[in-house]
């Protein structure tokens, strides 16, 4: 509720929180101000369809999508915010012409509501679709256990890359802010969650708790890497000049990655579904 009170103000022309007036002219940040106003609505709504009985009786899409995009962009944030606030009040650049209690007020708000609407969706899941179970593991075919080593591989170089950056074994971005480092780990550490949850939910001998541990994983790890990869590509598309090739590729592989394990999660638990049920053994008579 703070940030969207602060972004309304903003659209109306206020300058609560400013420190650079040429912000309130900038038209990435006008369509920002706008697309998060929206976002925030949605959230609201999502939130009483959660909450209230006529959201079990809702399409599961239209409950499912704006969650899945949801908990993409709030998952890095909760992650994100605490370990980045030391550099974000600290750095007057990486403020972006925030004043340094901006950022604490609007990211605390970010990381409460992504806590409370992941636990609500949580909540929200187990009643509506709690009764549903995973197909038991089965071998899957050679073409899908293909796919799953390349992805997962994909995935953890991903990670690799985006550690390395943050590190500063190479570097990504003319001199990175600390905000940019830590925001290159978090976006590594999704990537490497999202190869060991593929590993997991393909493995034979995984156990029933450990496969819904795992599709959790997939869940929050695709999300994540689409949104703000997503997120990057708009950037980069309308500031070129603040785009990195690095990066750009990092965000278009995130992208086509989390498009893959969507494949494989689908061809998986199609193979499994369809699997006979092994036949009943009958006790000899005496």
């Amino acid at each position: 509720m703070p940030y969207l009170v602060l972004k309304v103000n903003w659209t109306l022309g206020g300058d609560v929180g400013i420190t650079d007036p040429d912000l309130l002219t900038d038209p990435v940040y006008r369509l920002a101000d706008g697309f998060t106003i929206g976002a925030e609505l949605v959230a609201i709504a999502i939130t009483l369809a959660m909450t209230r009985q006529f959201g079990q009786r809702l399409p599961a899409w239209l409950v499912l999508v704006p969650m899945w995009v949801a908990t993409g962009l709030l998952a890095v944030i909760v992650v994100l915010a605490p370990l980045a606030a030391p550099f974000a009040v600290s750095d007057s650049a990486a403020r972006a012409g925030l004043e340094g209690w901006v950022y604490l007020l609007v990211y605390a708000g970010f990381v409460a509501q992504g806590v409370l609407l992941l636990w609500a969706f949580a909540l929200y899941a187990r009643t509506r679709w709690g009764h549903l179970q995973l197909p038991p593991p089965a071998e899957a075919g050679s073409a899908l256990r293909a796919v799953a080593v390349v992805t997962g591989v994909a995935c953890a170089t991903l990670g690799v890359c985006y550690w390395c950056w943050s590190l500063g074994l190479a570097e990504p971005t003319v001199k990175p802010s600390g905000v940019d480092r830590v925001t290159l780990a978090v976006y590594g550490g999704f990537a490497f969650a999202a190869a060991a949850s593929i590993h997991t939910f393909t493995r034979e001998r995984a156990t029933s708790t450990s496969r819904r541990y795992a599709v959790l994983g997939l869940w929050v790890a695709t999300s994540a890497m689409t949104t703000w990869g997503g997120y990057y590509l708009a950037l980069a598309a309308w500031h070129p000049s603040l785009a990195s090739p690095f990066l750009v590729f990092a965000a278009v592989a995130k992208i086509a990655l989390s498009a893959g394990i969507a494949v494989l999660a689908l061809g998986l638990l199609t193979t499994q579904a369809r699997r006979p049920p092994k036949p009943r053994e009958i006790a000899p008579l005496r």
